[in-house]
């Protein structure tokens, strides 16, 4: 995950339908907030007593407000407090209901957006939702684990866990359950699994928890939300229905004070997981059906040289990572020389191909800006630079270098998914994802103007990958691939 999402990035996960095609499997659901939701709906009306006058409810997690809307409409009798930790997300819910009416900015490239709304049917009232149904709805900005201790008892809790391990966040959610009250989850932890561990939501659902079996078996479901038009986050929820043992004090079960094992050991861990969420990124199979994204990109590359006739003698992979694709590329090249501003990441693609045998690879150290230092004098047949320009500072400098260190029938191929960030690139070195002069401008017709007349854009196409992020959700965005050479 890169940093804090724009709001409009989960309105739209939230109030939009996801219907683009994909390579993933499992396929994903259209809208999970929403199936959620219902699904929660369902079991409150199949095990809360018909004769109850009202339920209090807590929503965990619940974003933009689609799940809570859902119980809204589907539920009578709800006391509902909506929890999440974005001020923006709960006001997203309260303007829906006080207006009817919601809008919002999608994020496509960099500052380029979408206008999106959303609107309650046209037999909906806010007053037929909540007023005339018993109906209610208060707010909470807080995360769990910001809760206050004396937040009151619920019936029902509905939370939506979008982070795997999440045994302590079920604790902290049974301490404010009361007796034979009701959890409806979803989680990123299969309740399945077998012998799942300590930190595993299982652990805490059965402790506390009672587990009420579902008249639908189908209890797994994947989703996906935009955060750019090529950029998306996925994710499998295990939906599941527990009912606080009777045995338990709910006042008893809060964890929050509990002695804390000190942060550093964590932090080591998660490193550890980043770091070899890189490794399965470059040596790995592939991930939900997608093909490994650096043997795929050393296969695009080669085959457009194949196509437009270039020379296989020396090829640069700039900014390379681990080296999966300088790897492959040695197999096609008589020689492949790569660098990147890790060092740890060259280290471990030299040992691996020492393992390998290949000889005809060499790579060093070094920065994209100053790659007309690193390799003087010097022509190539490829150049490659991938999911590199919107990481530096300065990609007009790094472009011009390739143009310069290209051969005559060389080709300089660039992909990207184009999240241009301030932190990364000042916005005034941005190649799109800008207004100008109201004029939306795109990063495809940045490159065109950077590298025209010399280099003309020869062919393009979106190439997928995905990333398992440490949470146990991962990243799938598309690597728009733009390739570049003299006119044939």
């Amino acid at each position: 995950m890169f940093g804090i999402l724009p709001a409009g990035v989960k309105i739209t996960e939230h109030f939009d339908d996801f219907n683009d095609e994909s390579l993933l499997e499992p396929k994903p659901v259209k809208n999970w907030p929403k199936l959620f939701g219902k699904l929660a709906s369902a079991a409150i009306k199949n095990n809360v007593q018909k004769d109850t006058t009202s339920s209090n409810v807590l929503v965990v997690n619940g974003g933009a407000g689609r799940s809570t809307l859902e119980l809204l409409r589907s539920c009578d009798n709800l006391l509902i407090d909506h929890a999440d930790s974005s001020t923006d997300h709960v006001r997203v819910l309260d303007s829906l209901l006080k207006e009817s009416r919601i809008s919002w900015d999608q994020p496509i490239e960099g500052k380029i957006v979408k206008k999106m709304s959303f609107a309650l049917e046209a037999e909906e009232s806010v007053k037929d939702l909540v007023g005339n149904k018993g109906n209610s709805v208060s707010y909470i900005h807080a995360d769990i684990k910001d809760f206050p201790a004396d937040l009151a008892r619920y019936n029902i809790i509905v939370a939506d866990l979008r982070h795997k391990n999440a045994a302590e966040d079920i604790k902290i959610l049974a301490s404010f359950l009361d007796k034979d009250g009701l959890l409806i989850l979803g989680s990123i932890d299969d309740v399945d699994e077998d012998n799942p561990g300590q930190t595993h939501s299982c652990s805490s659902l059965t402790e506390y928890f009672d587990r009420i079996a579902l008249n639908d078996n189908d209890a797994c479901f994947s989703h996906i939300y935009r955060e750019t038009r090529n950029k998306h986050q996925y994710a499998i929820s295990y939906f599941s229905v527990w009912r606080m043992k009777s045995q338990v004090q709910s006042s008893e079960t809060d964890p929050r004070d509990d002695e804390k094992c000190p942060e550093t050991t964590e932090d080591y861990y998660e490193d550890q997981s980043i770091l070899a969420s890189y490794d399965i990124f470059h040596f790995g199979d592939g991930l939900l059906n997608v093909k490994n994204f650096p043997l795929r990109m050393s296969e695009v590359c080669v085959e457009a040289c194949q196509k437009f006739k270039t020379n296989f003698k020396l090829a640069l992979d700039a900014g390379c990572g681990p080296g999966r694709t300088a790897m492959e590329l040695c197999s096609a090249f008589e020689q492949v020389k790569a660098y990147d501003y890790s060092q740890g990441f060259v280290d471990n693609m030299l040992s691996k191909a020492g393992e390998k045998g290949l000889t005809n690879l060499t790579a060093c150290a070094g920065d994209s800006h100053k790659q007309n230092e690193i390799y003087k004098n010097e022509k190539f047949d490829l150049i490659f630079g991938c999911n590199l320009i919107d990481r530096l500072h300065t990609p007009q400098q790094w472009i011009q270098h390739s143009k310069d260190m290209l051969a005559d029938s060389g080709l300089l191929i660039i992909a990207s998914p184009y999240t241009w960030k301030p932190e990364h690139t000042k916005v005034e070195n941005w190649l799109g994802g800008f207004v100008k002069e109201g004029k939306q401008m795109f990063t495809v017709e940045g490159l065109k103007d950077q590298l025209c007349p010399e280099l003309v854009l020869l062919d393009e196409q979106r190439v997928p990958f995905v990333i398992p992020d440490p949470d146990g959700t991962f990243q799938y965005t598309y690597s728009n691939c733009t390739i570049f050479g003299k006119k044939r």
